[in-house]
């Protein structure tokens, strides 16, 4: 064990960074997050490698090549920075973050370490070899506040089915709806269910695949008693799939008690749902209502990111908290 409690992390071979992964990591996170997408990723990588690498914020991350999330994180050392600097704003060493579909821990080993040792991070993973993959990158890490969940999180509690996602990109697994639909069955709870064991959360994600509402409403005396800012995927292709929408989405936050906005590039704003296709592929920022004014630190956080290098460090974050 270590000083604080922790595993001591396992010991892994952590790769020796290439011109292309030291580059993206001195740049700021929104010019390394273009660069790397425009030039260095449009070349498939060779699948199936198992890495090891840092992240942004200096955790550990290990997944193989040749997988969309893992490649950007390896080239990058994020996948989603924004969803970073939105808990660095929301949260305090000592807070809870739930991860809804926390996939690999793409974002989880950043969150361990945004919370510190005295605080704690809920990760949701329902596919047993992801789950598998995201227990690893706890332990490389040695983290001691992470509780890893190998569930499906819905509106209720049973089995469902989940649909594999491709070897190319392991974030699109998703919940089947009909009997018939192949698939691995896997266990499913509520929020509420066990919203004695989770305690109250600083910031809660919900990354579904289109099962967003149900998890919501699922977790309606979770949020009802806590009151947690969230972050939910919003993609319209992913609710139709699910049988809801965009509108029924914005309708449910709404019955709950939240403001939406949409994260942009460097800011957030509200979403004009009028104006959304089927294309539609966004975050949404819900903060409860009477609550807006966190927005105004999101948008200084972010604008940040536009201009300092490597703004998740211990002195930079310092100058933007």
């Amino acid at each position: 064990m270590t000083s604080n409690g922790a595993p001591p992390p396992l010991k892994v071979a952590l790769e020796r960074k290439s011109f292309p992964q030291w580059l993206c990591r001195t740049l700021p996170p929104i010019v390394s997050f273009r660069l790397a997408t425009r030039i260095f990723l449009r070349k498939r990588t060779a699948a199936g490698e198992i890495f090891v690498t840092s992240t942004i914020t200096g955790a550990l991350f290990s997944f193989r090549s040749g997988d969309v999330l893992a490649d950007q994180v390896r080239m990058c050392g994020f996948w989603d920075w924004r969803s970073l600097a939105i808990a660095v704003t929301f949260c305090s060493p000592g807070d809870t973050i739930i991860e809804v579909g926390a996939n690999s821990g793409t974002e989880t080993v950043g969150f361990a370490q945004i919370v510190g040792p005295g605080g704690r991070v809920v990760a949701f993973e329902p596919l047993p070899a992801i789950a598998d993959s995201l227990r690893h990158n706890v332990d490389i890490n040695g983290f001691a506040n992470v509780a890893t969940v190998e569930a499906a999180v819905t509106d209720f509690d049973g089995n469902v089915s989940i649909q594999p996602p491709s070897a190319r990109n392991s974030g699109q697994g998703f919940m089947t709806t009909g009997s018939s639909d192949a698939g691995i069955s896997v266990l499913a709870v509520t929020l509420d269910s066990m919203i004695d064991k989770l305690g109250a959360a600083a910031l809660m994600l919900v990354d579904v695949e289109g099962h967003e509402v149900s998890v919501l409403r699922g977790a309606a005396e979770y949020i009802r008693r806590f009151r947690p800012p969230l972050i939910v995927e919003a993609v319209a292709a992913q609710l139709a799939r699910a049988g809801s929408s965009l509108e029924e989405l914005g309708r449910q936050l709404a019955s709950q008690g939240y403001t939406v906005f949409q994260i942009n590039r460097i800011s957030v704003t509200k979403p004009d749902l009028d104006r959304c296709d089927e294309h539609y592929h966004q975050n949404w920022l819900c903060i409860p209502n009477g609550r807006s004014g966190m927005t105004k630190r999101v948008n200084a956080f972010f604008k940040a990111c536009a201009f300092l290098p490597k703004p998740f460090q211990p002195l930079n974050l310092k100058k933007v908290r």
